[in-house]
């Protein structure tokens, strides 16, 4: 059917709920991603899977965002938004991945709100966020996130700024929770590092009561890798 551009077949057939059950519902996924190819290749407007978005059946409504996402369907994305806080965490998961692919940063307020909500319990929605973090990619923001309330809000931004490379995680050496800490010492030192922010983890050994075994052995490293007179 995409290949021959029959998108009112396949718009047809995804909108359709005359089949109550999983075969009628796995028929409207399939057509939704025969309109996403369509999407990708121009055959269709972002408007032919925005409705999707609002529909009753959870797996619709992430199938949509999925495509939608992959499209990088800019004018979709304000649609895509109230999907973070949607109801099901796959369609979460989907929104918030989708978000990050277009880059939407008037977003990431839903996406944290969505990483503090679910209390570090879903290692998939947390990916999600990460993903859609390092999407948007304003580092001033991700650095902000250092005085978050929620701890796996400030793990999130760290992983981010690692991706990004960028010293603002150095802020993260001051967290009180040790992990924090010890994950920012991480993404400053290891893989190549972020050579900028090594003189604020070479500090850390100044610190009276480091007793943290991977904080000083990346500590050491840092300073190594300084090798200035202090």
């Amino acid at each position: 059917l995409v290949r021959r551009g029959e998108h009112a077949a396949l718009g047809s057939a995804a909108t359709s709920t005359a089949v109550k059950s999983r075969e009628g519902q796995l028929s409207r996924v399939h057509a939704i991603w025969g309109l996403g190819q369509l999407l990708r290749s121009g055959g269709v407007q972002p408007a032919a899977l925005t409705p999707f978005l609002k529909d009753t059946d959870a797996e619709i409504r992430a199938q949509a965002a999925k495509v939608l996402g992959h499209a990088r369907s800019a004018p979709a994305a304000s649609a895509l938004v109230p999907l973070v806080q949607d109801e099901n965490p796959r369609v979460r998961y989907f929104a918030t991945i989708a978000l990050g692919r277009l880059g939407h940063r008037p977003a990431m307020p839903a996406v944290v709100a969505m990483l503090a909500a679910d209390k570090e319990q879903d290692v998939y929605l947390r990916n999600a966020a990460v993903v859609a973090l390092t999407g948007f990619g304003d580092r001033a923001a991700l650095a902000e996130l250092a005085t978050h309330p929620a701890r796996g809000v400030r793990l999130a931004a760290v992983v981010a700024l690692r991706r990004l490379q960028d010293p603002g995680v150095a802020r993260f050496l001051d967290d009180a929770d040790p992990l924090v800490v010890i994950e920012a010492a991480g993404a400053i030192n290891d893989e190549g590092g972020i050579v900028a922010a090594l003189p604020a983890l070479a500090r850390v050994l100044e610190r009276a009561g480091t007793s943290s075994a991977p904080l000083e052995r990346r500590a050491l490293s840092a300073n190594l890798r300084v090798g200035d007179a202090a």
